[in-house]
């Protein structure tokens, strides 16, 4: 293999990973390149080799998306890190949440079996899979022993030879968990030795690779779904496979397939195939039905039919392929779909919704707990013909539905213009997001859920924010960010139970329980919209409170001296506990002071607690190590706890404050004040010009420096945003001893065909990026191949920009130069772009 393959090749491995790692609020969720697309779902689906079937996965009452941050969310039954409670409202998938994680996390998936029976799985960027939930419902008890609820790393780990960046699909369902990789091999872990599709060799502890009937392994294939007797696959050709206790062949068997069996498509369907998809009820001894969907729209149907949930008007089973109809058995076939969701996730009620080209949603299938919003009964499913919800929540209707996801007794929707997401059948224990765990049966679609954001889905182009994310208290006040401005807020009374007081945008908290507030607002074509969310007001007991000034430290002597002001700069300030994870994040106000006041009880870790600044907000839970560089060519100047603590040489917009554990409710702390500059007077080294271009194949840094004082050497960072940034070379400082007061100029070059670094909204240049690696010495190509699988060359796609600078373009690359004085702290110049000569 020479070397230009091999580097493309070790690229195009590592690259997947760069998709989703993003620990930045406002970042997109999907990026492109690799082998699949997570734009590519609901109503803006196309073609079947990159779609995305897993932005919004939902079981029996338990649901996680895909946010348009990037960022994992999940609530419902048995959600929390115990296995055992529930997340009320959607909450971030994260290592404060998810004690022990490690990694980003970039995939989830989900099997059930009924009420209060379901099981979580969680793929990781660091190769890991991690486990929580009732043990023995998607992962045998010898993978999870019974009673192990508690979310944990899995031993088992990934399949030989597999990592993470090359897993494309991580599908869930009772009993069974499958992975399909970009290289289009399916592997599976099941305790039923059919299903593992290794012709009964394997063990449920162990993955086993599919097979197909000759013996050779199954590869080719772009997406795997299935249930608990039996899986489906679809290859890059349009080919179908099958395989489980329950399998089809599609002319006119079923049979128990221990290998994949070619299975027919339909007769004269029309066009390319686009999506896969199976039931199963738990209602029948035989009971394993498959969809296919293909891009003419056309909806075909096989296997069992109890419930009529092959919707051609009968109950009667078919081992052919039938097409569903609109109106009667005779009538129109179903033929403008642009996507399907059936019941896949839980083994019973196999139900089945399906969005057409006109946004509408019809069902079909057992209609249980009211899952199909058809007026069925709570109890027994009841087989229901194709038709449409019976009733919509005043004020909406079935149209504009962008994204439906069958759960195994609900379903939900995604409505263009609506923030919260639509609502139909049982819900308990927080399965409906809304910070309640009433357990009551909704007959009528409705949106009196919570604001949610799935990628590949937005609904609406507005924000409601806070400028505090963290625990909040009666007493606590908090300032509404409403995006765009100009809008209207309002407490929803007849939606809370907490109680509040609103004066312009300030929000205070009087009682416990669930607040909820709109904001009324213009929305470009949605014209206006009411964004709403939901608080979970506690009653927290005694708090500490923790003030701290952002100020423009003029003279950089790391003291605020009278005429120098506070500035916001459009920071916020984060309490990290002892465990390094966010506890709570306060936007810093205009003029620059910031204030936490956190109850005793979110302090009961002992050890070092400290304020780092960022330039957004984060989660609670978020891990956070560094703060970010200001933005507006600023930099950090120093810090100091009030007139003590006066530290100029901690230039790194992070201080630690101690243990916080120990200390009183009532008590305020020493402020924590971060002082910062963009005088170059004030900053150890003054910048004067700084250029970055590629000639010939090489990139060249230029840069001169004014003055240097105690400089010991450069460091040249490179970004594919200009904000995430990592160092590709350095260079030792010019100036005698480190200081110089006259002007000292610097030039850095590294031999490359072209950088191009995982960029932001537009295909990753997978070439270039091996021309990158070819470019670099040896031990720093290993070290690019290292930046790529941790994520740090993170190429994501801006879907809501957070309003640094500079914005990436999608077509740039970034440079700025790091000073480091001789004690290890750091400022940096100007970030500047790369020009291509």
């Amino acid at each position: 293999m020479t070397k230009m393959r091999t580097i493309k090749v070790l690229v195009l491995t590592l690259v997947v990973s760069l998709w989703t790692i993003t620990y930045s609020y406002g970042q997109a969720c999907y990026g492109a390149g690799g082998c699949q697309d997570f734009a590519n779902f609901g109503y803006n689906s196309t073609t079947a080799a990159t779609l995305e079937y897993d932005n919004y996965v939902s079981g029996f009452h338990s649901t996680a998306v895909r946010d348009l941050d990037g960022s994992l969310k999940i609530w419902g039954e048995k959600t929390k890190a115990d296995g055992v409670s529930s997340w009320l409202v959607p909450t971030t998938i994260n290592a404060g949440n998810y004690p022990g994680l490690t990694g980003t996390p970039l995939k989830v998936a989900i099997g059930s079996n009924g009420i209060n029976t379901v099981q979580f799985a969680l793929l990781t960027s660091d190769n890991k899979i991690w486990a929580w939930g009732l043990p023995g419902v998607l992962f045998d008890l010898t993978v999870v022993p019974a009673g192990n609820t508690a979310f944990h790393q899995l031993s088992l780990g990934l399949p030989a030879g597999v990592t993470a960046a090359d897993v494309k699909m991580f599908f869930g369902t009772t009993n069974t968990l499958v992975i399909t990789t970009c290289d289009g091999s399916v592997y599976v872990l099941t305790n039923n030795s059919s299903v593992r599709g290794a012709g009964g060799a394997g063990s449920p502890d162990t993955w086993s690779r599919v097979i197909k009937t000759d013996g050779s392994f199954l590869n080719g294939i772009v997406a795997t779904r299935g249930t608990a007797t039996s899986l489906i696959a679809l290859d890059a050709s349009g080919g179908l496979w099958s395989w489980g206790p329950e399998s089809w062949d599609g002319i006119g068997s079923r049979a128990s397939h221990s290998r994949a069996t070619a299975l027919a498509a339909p007769a004269g369907a029309s066009g390319s195939i686009k999506m896969i998809g199976a039931n199963h009820t738990a209602y029948g001894t035989q009971s394993t039905s498959y969809y296919l969907l293909y891009t003419s729209g056309s909806v075909y149907a096989l296997g069992d039919n109890q419930y009529g949930q092959l919707g051609d008007w009968t109950t009667t089973n078919s081992n052919t392929w039938v097409q569903p109809r609109y109106t009667s058995a005779g009538g129109p076939v179903i033929n403008d779909v642009k996507w399907i969701s059936p019941n896949e996730h839980d083994r019973g009620i196999a139900g089945i919704n399906v969005l057409t080209n006109d946004k509408m949603i019809y069902n079909w299938g057992a209609e249980g707990g009211n899952m199909l919003g058809r007026g069925g009964n709570a109890g027994q499913p009841l087989a229901t013909n194709p038709g449409v919800p019976t009733n919509f929540q005043a004020g909406y209707s079935n149209t504009n539905i962008i994204s439906v996801e069958s759960g195994g007794h609900t379903t939900m929707i995604l409505r263009e213009c609506t923030s919260t997401f639509g609502y139909v059948g049982h819900r308990i224990n927080g399965s409906m997001g809304d910070n309640s765990s009433a357990d009551l049966f909704d007959p009528t679609y409705h949106f009196n859920t919570n604001a949610v954001q799935v990628c590949g889905s937005q609904t609406v182009n507005a924000t409601l924010d806070a400028s505090y994310n963290g625990p909040y208290c009666i007493g606590n006040n908090v300032q509404l960010i409403g995006n765009p401005s100009g809008g209207t807020y309002a407490i929803d009374m007849a939606g809370s139970t907490a109680t509040a007081t609103l004066s312009g945008t300030t929000l205070t908290f009087t009682g416990a329980g669930t607040l909820r507030v709109n904001y009324t607002v213009s929305a470009g074509s949605c014209g206006s919209v009411t964004i709403v969310k939901v608080f979970n007001v506690e009653d927290c007991g005694a708090k500490v409170t923790i003030p701290g000034t952002i100020w423009n430290d003029a003279d950089g002597d790391a003291v605020i001296d009278g005429g120098e002001a506070g500035i916001a700069n459009g920071l916020w300030a984060n309490l990290v506990g002892p465990d390094g994870n966010v506890i709570a994040s306060v936007r810093v106000n205009t003029d620059g002071t910031y204030s936490f006041q956190i109850a005793t009880s979110y302090l009961a870790n002992s050890g070092n607690y400290s304020v780092v600044l960022t330039n957004s907000a984060k989660q609670v839970g978020d891990p956070l190590a560094t703060a970010d560089i200001p933005t507006g060519g600023y930099g950090y100047t120093g810090v100091n706890r009030g007139s003590t603590g006066v530290d100029k040489t901690n230039r790194t917009g992070k201080l630690t404050i101690g243990n916080l554990s120990g200390v009183a409710g009532g008590t305020a702390t020493a402020p924590v004040n971060f002082g910062i500059s963009n005088d170059p007077l004030a900053l150890p080294v003054q910048f004067a010009d700084v250029s970055a271009i590629i000639k010939g194949g090489v990139l060249f840094v230029n840069w001169t420096t004014v003055s240097e004082k105690n400089n010991k050497r450069f460091e040249i960072e490179a970004s594919a945003d200009g904000i995430h940034f990592t160092t590709i070379g350095s260079m030792d400082s010019k100036a005698p001893n480190g200081n110089s007061d006259s002007a000292l100029s610097y030039e850095f070059s590294t031999n490359m065909s072209g950088l191009a670094l995982a960029t932001s909204g537009i295909a990753l240049v997978l070439l270039a990026l091996g021309s990158l690696a070819i470019g670099l010495p040896r031990k720093r190509k290993l070290a690019f191949a290292s930046l790529l699988l941790t994520g740090i060359f993170a190429g994501v796609m801006g879907c809501q920009k957070n309003g640094s600078e500079p914005v990436p373009d999608g077509k740039s690359a970034y440079i700025r130069v790091a000073q480091i004085d001789a004690d290890g702290s750091k400022s940096y110049s100007k970030i500047v772009k790369v020009v291509n000569n």
